[in-house]
């Protein structure tokens, strides 16, 4: 439940977000999670000492800026598909800790994160639509698993 106080603005969704979320919920009508189409997925390196506590930090801040990272999209019970901006979204990385692996294992452990997290569907109208892994290796490696749904960005705003 969303609360009034923490509502910043409400729009209706644009022509591309309707076919999305139009997709999304045929999708799931017809037994699917919503997400097939519509997740997006990168991943990155990062190579030298990372601050992980700083990185999460830096995530936060990201969402706290950009209202379309804390919005959620209203699809049913109106005239209209809305798109409502929350004021403020906990937002959080998942930092995985991998350093206690043997090395050969360790890349088969990111393959099998990124593989749940692409298992995981998103719910449009009730999640963060951004999802941030970092899975630390050694001291000097973490590997970044970026997932989020289409609807808030394309491939062109990370390109």
């Amino acid at each position: 439940m969303i609360s009034r106080d923490n509502i910043k603005d409400i729009y209706p969704l644009t022509a591309f977000q309707e076919g999305i979320a139009f997709h999304d919920l045929l999708e799931r009508e017809a037994g699917g999670d919503g997400q097939r189409s519509y997740f997006q997925q990168m991943r990155f390196s990062i190579r030298g000492p990372l601050d992980v506590a700083a990185f999460d930090r830096a995530f936060a801040v990201v969402v706290a800026r950009h209202d379309m990272l804390r919005t959620v999209f209203r699809l049913t019970g109106g005239d209209r598909a809305l798109q409502i901006v929350l004021k403020a979204r906990p937002f959080a990385c998942d930092i995985v800790d991998l350093s206690a692996l043997p090395p050969q294992d360790r890349a088969a452990r990111v393959e099998a994160y990124a593989k749940a997290q692409r298992e995981t569907p998103f719910d449009l109208q009730r999640d963060v639509l951004l999802r941030v892994g970092v899975l630390v290796e050694t001291r000097d490696t973490a590997r970044v698993v970026f997932s989020f749904h289409h609807i808030l960005m394309d491939g062109w705003c990370i390109g």
